[in-house]
Protein backbone atom coordinates (compact mmCIF):
# COMPACT_ATOMS: atom_id res chain seq x y z
CA UNK A 1 0.00 0.00 0.00
CA UNK A 2 0.95 3.79 -0.08
CA UNK A 3 2.50 4.45 3.55
CA UNK A 4 1.44 7.78 2.90
CA UNK A 5 -1.91 7.33 2.70
CA UNK A 6 -2.92 3.47 4.01
CA UNK A 7 -6.49 3.50 3.40
CA UNK A 8 -6.64 4.21 -0.55
CA UNK A 9 -7.02 1.89 -2.80
CA UNK A 10 -6.12 2.40 -6.63
CA UNK A 11 -7.19 0.87 -9.67
CA UNK A 12 -6.71 0.46 -13.13
CA UNK A 13 -8.16 1.82 -16.23
CA UNK A 14 -10.99 -1.16 -17.44
CA UNK A 15 -9.30 -3.16 -19.75
CA UNK A 16 -5.75 -2.50 -18.88
CA UNK A 17 -4.79 -3.13 -15.71
CA UNK A 18 -1.39 -1.87 -16.10
CA UNK A 19 -2.52 2.04 -16.53
CA UNK A 20 -3.64 3.47 -13.23
CA UNK A 21 -3.60 7.35 -14.72
CA UNK A 22 -6.85 9.10 -14.63
CA UNK A 23 -8.62 12.17 -14.96
CA UNK A 24 -9.94 14.60 -12.60
CA UNK A 25 -12.49 14.65 -13.11
CA UNK A 26 -12.53 11.11 -13.30
CA UNK A 27 -13.90 10.14 -16.29
CA UNK A 28 -15.69 6.43 -17.95
CA UNK A 29 -12.97 3.43 -18.02
CA UNK A 30 -10.06 5.49 -16.32
CA UNK A 31 -8.14 4.41 -13.23
CA UNK A 32 -8.77 6.08 -9.82
CA UNK A 33 -8.64 6.22 -6.41
CA UNK A 34 -10.65 5.67 -3.49
CA UNK A 35 -10.37 6.40 0.39
CA UNK A 36 -11.79 3.42 1.94
CA UNK A 37 -14.29 4.65 5.43
CA UNK A 38 -13.02 7.27 7.17
CA UNK A 39 -9.31 6.62 6.72
CA UNK A 40 -7.92 5.91 9.91
CA UNK A 41 -6.97 1.96 10.07
CA UNK A 42 -5.46 0.57 6.58
CA UNK A 43 -5.97 -1.50 4.41
CA UNK A 44 -4.92 -5.10 5.29
CA UNK A 45 -6.64 -7.64 2.69
CA UNK A 46 -8.00 -8.01 -0.46
CA UNK A 47 -10.17 -10.79 -1.51
CA UNK A 48 -13.25 -11.40 -4.45
CA UNK A 49 -16.31 -13.55 -3.16
CA UNK A 50 -18.89 -14.76 -5.41
CA UNK A 51 -22.27 -12.76 -4.45
CA UNK A 52 -25.51 -15.06 -4.31
CA UNK A 53 -27.04 -13.37 -7.93
CA UNK A 54 -23.06 -14.34 -9.20
CA UNK A 55 -21.21 -11.38 -9.53
CA UNK A 56 -18.23 -10.66 -7.73
CA UNK A 57 -17.41 -7.72 -4.65
CA UNK A 58 -13.87 -7.05 -3.95
CA UNK A 59 -13.68 -7.44 -0.04
CA UNK A 60 -11.62 -4.81 1.65
CA UNK A 61 -10.59 -5.66 5.01
CA UNK A 62 -9.20 -2.97 7.32
CA UNK A 63 -7.36 -4.37 10.71
CA UNK A 64 -9.77 -4.14 13.39
CA UNK A 65 -12.87 -1.31 11.75
CA UNK A 66 -14.43 -2.55 8.81
CA UNK A 67 -14.91 -4.78 6.12
CA UNK A 68 -16.44 -3.23 3.00
CA UNK A 69 -17.64 -4.45 -0.58
CA UNK A 70 -16.45 -3.10 -4.03
CA UNK A 71 -18.39 -3.40 -7.25
CA UNK A 72 -17.56 -1.84 -9.76
CA UNK A 73 -20.07 -0.09 -12.97
CA UNK A 74 -19.45 -1.10 -16.47
CA UNK A 75 -17.97 1.92 -17.18
CA UNK A 76 -15.35 1.48 -14.09
CA UNK A 77 -16.97 3.41 -11.58
CA UNK A 78 -16.38 1.88 -8.01
CA UNK A 79 -19.38 1.93 -5.53
CA UNK A 80 -18.40 0.91 -1.83
CA UNK A 81 -20.14 -0.64 0.99
CA UNK A 82 -19.88 -0.87 4.07
CA UNK A 83 -20.63 -4.45 4.71
CA UNK A 84 -19.23 -5.35 8.56
CA UNK A 85 -18.20 -3.40 11.85
CA UNK A 86 -16.13 -4.64 14.13
CA UNK A 87 -13.94 -6.77 12.44
CA UNK A 88 -11.41 -7.42 10.31
CA UNK A 89 -7.84 -9.12 8.84
CA UNK A 90 -4.68 -8.33 10.67
CA UNK A 91 -2.81 -9.52 7.17
CA UNK A 92 -3.49 -10.36 4.19
CA UNK A 93 -1.71 -13.67 4.59
CA UNK A 94 -3.52 -14.65 7.26
CA UNK A 95 -7.01 -13.94 4.52
CA UNK A 96 -7.56 -16.92 2.70
CA UNK A 97 -10.49 -18.16 -0.13
CA UNK A 98 -11.88 -21.32 1.18
CA UNK A 99 -14.75 -22.48 -0.46
CA UNK A 100 -17.02 -20.15 -1.12
CA UNK A 101 -16.24 -18.07 1.89
CA UNK A 102 -13.26 -16.15 3.31
CA UNK A 103 -11.57 -17.38 6.36
CA UNK A 104 -9.38 -14.68 8.32
CA UNK A 105 -7.49 -13.96 11.53
CA UNK A 106 -9.20 -10.80 13.64
CA UNK A 107 -7.39 -8.81 15.71
CA UNK A 108 -8.39 -10.98 18.90
CA UNK A 109 -6.53 -14.19 17.22
CA UNK A 110 -9.74 -15.48 16.32
CA UNK A 111 -10.43 -17.50 13.03
CA UNK A 112 -13.64 -16.36 10.92
CA UNK A 113 -15.43 -16.96 8.30
CA UNK A 114 -17.09 -14.55 6.33
CA UNK A 115 -19.45 -16.09 3.52
CA UNK A 116 -23.16 -15.88 1.64
CA UNK A 117 -24.99 -18.88 3.65
CA UNK A 118 -27.79 -20.41 1.56
CA UNK A 119 -31.48 -20.06 2.60
CA UNK A 120 -30.56 -17.29 4.75
CA UNK A 121 -30.98 -13.72 3.59
CA UNK A 122 -28.61 -11.81 1.23
CA UNK A 123 -26.49 -10.67 3.96
CA UNK A 124 -22.91 -11.50 4.85
CA UNK A 125 -22.81 -13.73 7.61
CA UNK A 126 -19.96 -14.51 9.54
CA UNK A 127 -19.01 -17.11 12.18
CA UNK A 128 -15.94 -17.68 14.44
CA UNK A 129 -13.91 -21.28 13.24
CA UNK A 130 -11.73 -20.87 15.99
CA UNK A 131 -13.99 -21.80 19.20
CA UNK A 132 -12.33 -24.72 20.06
CA UNK A 133 -8.75 -23.91 19.83
CA UNK A 134 -9.62 -20.54 21.79
CA UNK A 135 -7.35 -21.36 24.83
CA UNK A 136 -4.64 -21.41 22.27
CA UNK A 137 -4.81 -18.57 20.35
CA UNK A 138 -4.32 -15.55 22.61
CA UNK A 139 -0.61 -16.33 23.69
CA UNK A 140 0.08 -16.31 19.57
CA UNK A 141 0.96 -13.91 17.15
CA UNK A 142 -0.74 -13.85 13.67
CA UNK A 143 1.16 -10.94 12.57
CA UNK A 144 3.79 -12.79 10.63
CA UNK A 145 1.58 -15.64 10.66
CA UNK A 146 0.09 -17.42 7.09
CA UNK A 147 -3.20 -19.21 6.05
CA UNK A 148 -3.67 -22.09 3.67
CA UNK A 149 -6.51 -23.83 1.92
CA UNK A 150 -6.03 -27.44 0.75
CA UNK A 151 -8.81 -28.16 -1.54
CA UNK A 152 -8.72 -31.54 -2.39
CA UNK A 153 -8.49 -32.42 1.16
CA UNK A 154 -10.42 -29.72 2.47
CA UNK A 155 -8.71 -28.06 5.07
CA UNK A 156 -7.31 -25.19 6.08
CA UNK A 157 -4.41 -24.38 8.55
CA UNK A 158 -2.71 -21.50 10.03
CA UNK A 159 0.62 -21.26 11.39
CA UNK A 160 1.72 -18.27 13.71
CA UNK A 161 4.87 -17.52 16.12
CA UNK A 162 4.38 -17.54 20.08
CA UNK A 163 4.88 -13.91 21.74
CA UNK A 164 8.17 -13.43 21.95
CA UNK A 165 9.63 -16.06 19.37
CA UNK A 166 11.17 -15.55 16.06
CA UNK A 167 10.13 -18.21 14.39
CA UNK A 168 6.75 -19.77 13.64
CA UNK A 169 6.97 -22.48 15.79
Amino acid sequence: GDPAAPATLYYSKTGDPLDFRFSSPRVADDGGSITIGDGGDAITSLKSLITPDGSSTLLVFKKSSRIYGITFATDGTPAVKELKKDTGAITDRTTIEFENDIMYVDDGNNVQTLGFKQNITNDLQKDQASNQIDDATPDLDFTAGAGFYFKRKKFAIFCAKSFGSDIND
